[in-house]
């Protein structure tokens, strides 16, 4: 029987034999299992180390049961005088509390009557927690302490045990960091050899030496990328070189590990700066591509990897061929992308693109990163977080190409991409808030262009979360800020709540105050305090908020460089401010200026911005018609007509083109009007006719497209006869509008 038990080969063997054997539990079976132990034992065999755990095992089974004893020795129930330890470190989140508990237990003397498995288990984790310690403060001594720890658990369990294993694990962990902390060759060797011991544990050790560098080298990486520890990335990009540099040239995991070394060096470059470091990272990650074989499963991702170290340099140079060579790396990403990569890839395609167009302004450039988006966003993915990301940027760069060719349905499709971004949310963090930031603008601008107080209500409740969402010293805070200050102001002037005129007037103030002298941003938020303190003084013609309003403005024309494409607008807040100033006679006004302001507005709308020329022209020609500046008032119109003609032609949705060919008609009407009433009937015949234009243009336009569709059916014979009659009708138009302005000739003679 005692045979048996010592013959055990596990503690579950072992407790079998004793519930199958009572009397093993007795006084003499104990006096033989101590007989054997000294008979057998010999300073080389071990014997006596091989029968002092049964012997425990079996005075355990006397005290407290077998179970409770097979419990004790396989670290399923401790005893009892570790219960409270336990306890104190499960209860505690303060790893020094919890260090030092555990140098409690290592101190009593009850600790080395454990289990071995169970001695093992409580070093290793005394251990961990030392090197977590080491990881929130100075205490270099504990990673040393650590690790004779380790090396006393080592030799109490086998590698392929359960506690052995985690043993390994924190051995790992502990040479890592202390060669990130000292660099010593002799750390790195150790974390080499506990990486071949744990391959050996799970039967996958292999006998290339530099499999094991490289292998050390991404985990640092991998450990950088978790942790964001400058070390770990020092370290990595160190042994990933070495990697690299032993390693031949028909390696194939060569490009592999070129592909890490490069995006290691490229995050070294994030971190540092250094110029040379990317270039580096660029060399690294083009060797690499060019390495891998265009069939293999990693060419895509590789692709990609040197498509972001491209576009990082341009974006630090400004070299037009690094974007040009990114973008082409990332269209090839694209061909044998897989399911799941295929939306991170074509977001970094669309991201490359829509540089581009910032920087040449190819319209092409800018359609195809939205499409790129679109079909990121319709990518099947898992990522959560990126398909946030993708529909965030859609909406994003929906709106940017509404602000540039004025799109109504490109504001409505970024509303309801930035909806479904928000609906994605799942923290409250930075990016989250700037993506509800985003919806409240994109909702604010469609307010602005359509009308509709719903947008405006919910923009505010969206851009007020925005705000209460990041800190009081978040980087973004001033612009969400500034946001609100200008939804605000449009509530204020749509309903005059004077809680809506403090709130409006704090948060502007607030905006201008965080944002530094320097800041690109600050000509955005000097327009928005400066329309607020405008909007508030309307009432109150003599106070000096209207001087410093109008003084705001200016600065932040000023510092608006002349080809933004958002000077337009800050003209078209100056100069209504102006305008209002010399309209009631307040201070800060100059006879004139108002004019000349509106019409450098319309004029640089023109070319980046119709939208806004076609509102400051309205606006314009209106108040020049309450003055009877009748020459001024035609020409404003006429600005508003050259706005409208090219948003007809932008316009897809039928209803947002009829609306625009309304607006068309009356603008040429009131420049007609103008005209007339300069003495000028010339003009207003023409300006007529130009209102008119644009409807009939349209008109035929429509008339093409239905056309088409019947020459391609059996409505040949119908086209012919429909073609006919509208020559007949161009002629006869043709010659009402030459006797037309004949007689305007005539009459402008005479009158001459």
């Amino acid at each position: 029987m005692l045979m048996d038990l010592v013959s055990a080969s596990t503690w579950d063997e072992a407790r079998d034999v004793v519930d199958q054997n009572p009397v093993l539990l007795t006084d003499r079976a104990l006096v033989l299992l101590d007989l054997a132990g000294s008979q057998f034992s010999t300073p080389d065999n071990g014997g006596d180390d091989i029968i002092r755990p049964f012997r425990r095992f079996l005075t355990r089974s006397r005290e407290i049961g077998t179970v409770a004893a097979w419990e004790e020795q396989t670290g399923r129930r401790l005893p009892s005088w570790l219960t409270p330890y336990a306890d104190r470190i499960e209860s505690t989140e303060d790893v020094t509390a919890e260090v030092q508990a555990y140098e409690e237990i290592l101190a009593q003397a009850e600790f080395v009557g454990l289990t071995p498995q169970l001695r093992a288990q409580v070093l290793g984790r005394a251990a961990s927690a030392l090197l977590r310690r080491s990881e929130a403060g100075p205490q270099h001594d504990d990673i040393d302490r650590a690790l004779r720890l380790l090396d006393e658990a080592g030799p109490l369990v086998p590698d392929d045990s359960e506690v052995g294993g985690e043993v390994l694990s924190y051995l790992l962990f502990g040479h890592m960091r202390r060669y990130e902390r000292d660099g010593a060759e002799r750390d790195l060797a150790a974390a080499m050899d506990v990486l071949r011991r744990q391959d050996r544990r799970d039967g996958n050790e292999v006998s290339d030496h530099v499999h094991y560098v490289a292998t050390m080298g991404f985990a640092l990486l991998h450990r950088y990328e978790r942790h964001g520890i400058p070390a770990s990335l020092n370290s990595a990009v160190r042994i990933l070189q070495q990697a690299v540099d032993a390693s031949t040239v028909d390696d194939p995991e060569l490009p592999g590990r070129l592909d890490q070394l490069g995006g290691a060096r490229l995050r070294l470059y994030e971190l540092e700066g250094s110029a040379a470091q990317l270039g580096r990272s660029v060399a690294c990650l083009a060797r690499a591509a060019e390495m891998t074989a265009a069939s293999a499963p990693e060419r895509p991702g590789r692709l990609s990897n040197l498509g972001n170290a491209l576009l990082t340099r341009y974006e630090r140079d400004g070299t037009l061929a690094d974007l040009d060579a990114a973008i082409a790396a990332f269209e090839e990403s694209l061909d044998d992308a897989t399911p799941d990569a295929l939306a991170s890839f074509l977001s970094n395609y669309s991201n490359g693109l829509w540089r581009r167009y910032e920087r040449v302004g190819n319209p092409a450039d800018q359609d195809g990163a939205i499409a790129a988006l679109q079909a990121a966003a319709d990518a099947a993915t898992s990522d959560r977080r990126l398909l946030t990301a993708v529909k965030n940027n859609l909406g994003f760069n929906l709106r940017q190409r509404y602000e540039r060719r004025g799109r109504l349905d490109d504001l409505d499709a970024a509303i309801v991409r930035l909806r479904e971004a928000v609906d994605l949310l799942a923290d409250s963090g930075p990016a989250a808030a700037l993506t509800v930031n985003n919806l409240g603008s994109a909702l604010l601008r469609r307010y602005e262009h359509a009308g509709e107080p719903d947008d405006l209500a919910e923009s505010i409740a969206v851009l007020r979360r925005a705000v209460e969402t990041v800190t009081p010293d978040a980087p973004e805070r001033p612009t969400f800020l500034a946001n609100l200050g200008t939804a605000l102001r449009l509530s204020v002037e749509e309903h005059g709540e004077s809680g809506d005129i403090a709130e409006m007037l704090a948060v502007s103030e607030l905006a201008v105050a965080l944002s530094p002298d320097g800041s690109t941003d600050l000509p955005r938020r000097l327009i928005g305090l400066g329309a607020a303190l405008d909007l508030a003084a309307r009432d109150d013609p003599a106070g000096t908020d209207v001087e410093r309003a109008a003084d705001l403005l200016r600065r932040a024309v000023d510092l608006t460089p002349a080809d933004s494409p958002d000077l337009p607008r800050r003209l078209n807040v100056l100069g209504v401010c102006l305008m209002r100033a010399e309209g009631r006679g307040r201070p800060g006004s100059q006879p004139g200026g108002a004019t000349a302001v509106l019409r450098r507005a319309c004029e640089s709308g023109l070319v980046v911005d119709v939208a806004t020329t076609l509102a400051t022209a309205t606006v314009w020609g209106n108040w020049a018609q309450s003055r009877q500046a009748w020459s001024e008032a035609a020409e404003a119109y006429g600005f508003g007509m050259a706005a409208m003609r090219s948003l007809v032609h932008v316009q897809l949705m039928r209803s947002e083109k009829e609306d625009a060919l309304r607006r068309a008609g009356e603008l040429g009407a009131s420049a007609a009007y103008a005209s007339a009433a300069s003495g000028a009937p010339v003009a207003a015949v023409v300006a007529l006719e130009q209102g008119r234009a644009a409807l009939l243009d349209d008109a035929l336009q429509r008339d093409r497209a239905d056309l088409d569709q019947l020459r391609q059916g059996d409505g040949r014979s119908l086209v012919e006869r429909f073609e006919a009659a509208a020559a007949r009708e161009r002629d006869l138009q043709g010659r009402v509008r030459e006797s037309t302005l004949a007689a305007g000739r005539s009459q402008a003679g005479s009158t001459g």
